[in-house]
C-alpha cells in the first residue's frame, strides 16, 4: 500500500525507537499502528480474507513489541500482542465469514441485522454486533484498508481493499442513529473457472459457450449485461482464460477482480500476453486517471482484445469507439434483458457525447458490439445465461435485435437452444478474423425448428418463456 495509505491508516504516528519503553496502551497502539503500516501494509489488507496473514500479523505485532521493548498496562507481551491485533486487525464477529471462502458477500443493516449470501443465496444470519458504535468501529477498519475514511463529515465510502474485495459503507445522518452503521463486503470470486464447472453449476451450455469463444477469438465484440451478482465476470473471466493464446490482453479495471491465468512454458516463458490495468481516482482532475483515461493508453499499447471489467459511464463511449476500430472489445454492464443492454449502453455514451443524435448513436453501439449476452441469478440462486442475442441494425434510436440462444426451463431441468443464426455481416467479420468456414457456418446457418438442447441443472420458479424475448424484425 502506498504512504498515503499509511497515513490515513494510522494518523502518521511516529514510530518508537528501539530502545523506548511506552508506558499508556494507545501509545503501545499508536507506535505499533505506524511501524505496521510502513512496513507490512500489504499484509494488513490481506488480513481482510487471509487467515495466514492474520497469524503473521499477529506475528510482526508480538516481534516488534518484544524488539522495541513496548509494555503497557502492566499486560504481558502476548496479552498486549492480543489486545492490539484485536484492535488493528481484527473483525470482530465477521471473522468467521470473512474467512468463509463459500460467503459472496456479508450486507450489515444495521449493528443488530445481518446477512451472509453464498451459494445457497441471501439469509439472515445470529450474527450481531455489541452495539452502533461496534458497528461503526469495524466499518471504519475496512474503509481505512481502502486507503478512504468514513465519519460525520463523510458520512458514504464506496471503496476497494483489497484484490476482489469492495466495502460499501453508510454512517448517520444517511441512515438512521440507532442503526449504527450500515455495510456491505462483497468478496470477487477469483481464480480461472473451468467449462466443467460453468456447466455443472448450470450456469451455459457447451454450444453457448463455443459460440462466445468463437466470438471474441474472431473479432466479434461482446457485452455481457446482467444484475449484480448475476456471474457477469464470472463469465468474463472464464472467457478471457480460454481464448487463444496468441490474443494480446489488456484488461482494465478499478480494482483487479478479474484473473488471468498465464502459465510458464517449456522454454522458461509465459504462454500468454496479458497486461492487467487498474484505475487510480483521485479528487484532483491532474491526477485521477479514470477507465477512459487507462482506454485511451491502452489503444497503444497493441492489444487484440480490450476487456473493460465494467461501463458504467461515458468510458461506453470509448468502448465502442474502440470496437470499430478494428479492436475487440468485451465488457460488462447492468442490464434487465439482453436486448435493453443497447438502450443501456446508449445512455452511458450519451454522458460523453450529448450533441450526437439518438439514431446515430445506437447504429454506432450496434456496431461495435453485434452479440449481447444476459445473465441472470436464478431463483435457486444458481447463476444462468438465459439469452444471447444479435443485435443486427438500429431504427429510430432503439437496437434491433434477433435471439442467438435462449434458455428454457423445465420440470426436471433446464436447457439452452438455439433459435436464430448470426447475420451474414457478423459471419464476414468472424471470417476476415481468420474463423474457420465450418465454425461460421455452425452458427449461419438456421437452426432445426426443435434443436437438440442442451440439457441443463435444475431450477425453480422461473415464469414459463421469461427468458426468451426476440424482437421483431418488423
Amino acid at each position: 500500500m502506498s504512504e498515503t495509505l499509511s497515513r490515513i491508516l494510522y494518523n502518521n504516528a511516529g514510530e518508537a525507537s528501539a530502545a523506548a519503553e511506552e508506558t499508556t496502551y494507545d501509545a503501545a497502539l499508536r507506535s505499533t499502528q505506524n511501524y505496521l503500516s510502513q512496513h507490512h501494509a500489504g499484509t494488513l489488507a490481506e488480513t481482510v480474507l487471509q487467515e495466514q496473514a492474520r497469524e503473521t500479523v499477529r506475528f510482526l505485532i508480538e516481534q516488534y513489541l518484544t524488539a522495541h521493548k513496548v509494555y503497557a498496562g502492566g499486560m504481558s507481551i502476548q496479552e498486549l500482542t492480543t489486545r492490539l491485533y484485536r484492535d488493528m486487525a481484527g473483525y470482530s464477529i465477521l471473522e468467521e465469514p470473512l474467512a468463509d471462502p463459500g460467503v459472496e458477500e456479508i450486507i450489515v443493516n444495521a449493528y443488530d441485522d445481518i446477512e451472509i449470501v453464498d451459494e445457497g443465496g441471501r439469509h439472515k444470519t445470529a450474527l450481531r454486533f455489541g452495539g452502533g458504535e461496534q458497528a461503526r468501529d469495524i466499518a471504519r477498519r475496512l474503509v481505512r484498508l481502502s486507503g478512504h475514511s468514513i465519519d460525520t463529515a463523510h458520512p458514504m465510502v464506496d471503496a476497494y481493499i483489497t484484490t476482489g474485495v469492495r466495502v460499501t459503507a453508510l454512517f448517520p445522518p444517511l441512515i438512521p442513529d440507532e442503526a449504527g452503521a450500515a455495510f456491505t463486503i462483497r468478496k470477487q470470486r477469483l481464480g480461472n473457472v473451468t467449462r466443467d464447472q460453468l456447466i455443472r453449476w448450470g450456469t451455459a451450455s457447451e454450444e453457448v459457450l463455443d459460440f462466445l469463444e468463437a466470438c471474441l477469438n474472431h473479432g466479434v465484440s461482446v457485452s455481457i449485461a446482467g444484475k449484480t451478482g448475476s456471474g457477469k465476470t464470472t463469465l468474463l473471466s472464464y472467457l478471457l482464460n480460454n481464448l487463444d493464446e496468441r490474443q494480446r490482453i489488456v484488461t482494465i479495471e478499478e480494482t483487479r477482480e478479474i484473473l488471468i491465468v498465464n502459465p510458464v512454458g517449456d522454454s522458461g516463458m509465459r504462454r500468454k500476453s496479458v497486461l492487467a490495468l487498474c484505475t487510480r481516482p483521485s479528487d484532483e482532475e491532474r491526477t485521477d486517471i479514470d477507465m477512459r483515461a487507462l482506454l485511451r493508453t491502452a489503444l497503444r499499447l497493441r492489444p487484440d482484445i480490450i476487456t473493460m471489467a465494467e461501463m458504467r459511464g461515458p468510458e461506453a463511449l470509448d468502448a465502442q469507439e474502440a470496437a470499430r476500430t478494428g479492436h475487440t472489445v468485451a465488457s460488462t454492464l447492468h442490464a434487465n434483458s439482453a436486448a435493453q443492454a443497447y438502450a443501456r449502453m446508449m445512455t452511458m455514451c450519451q454522458m460523453g457525447a450529448v450533441n450526437v443524435p439518438a439514431h446515430i448513436l445506437m447504429g454506432l453501439i450496434v456496431e461495435a458490439f453485434p452479440i449481447a449476452v444476459f445473465c441472470r441469478q436464478m431463483d435457486d440462486s444458481h447463476r444462468c445465461i438465459t439469452e444471447v442475442v444479435e443485435a443486427y441494425g438500429a431504427l429510430d434510436g432503439e437496437a434491433r435485435t434477433r435471439t442467438l440462444f435462449a434458455y428454457e426451463p423445465t420440470k426436471d431441468g433446464g436447457s439452452w437452444r438455439r433459435v436464430g443464426a448470426i447475420s451474414p455481416k457478423v459471419a464476414e467479420r468472424m471470417r476476415n478474423n481468420g474463423a474457420e468456414e465450418a465454425a461460421i457456418r455452425r452458427y449461419a446457418e438456421e437452426p432445426a425448428p426443435r434443436a437438440a438442447a442442451a440439457k441443463g441443472r435444475k431450477t425453480k420458479g422461473m415464469a414459463k418463456g421469461q427468458a426468451i424475448s426476440e424482437a421483431s424484425e418488423g
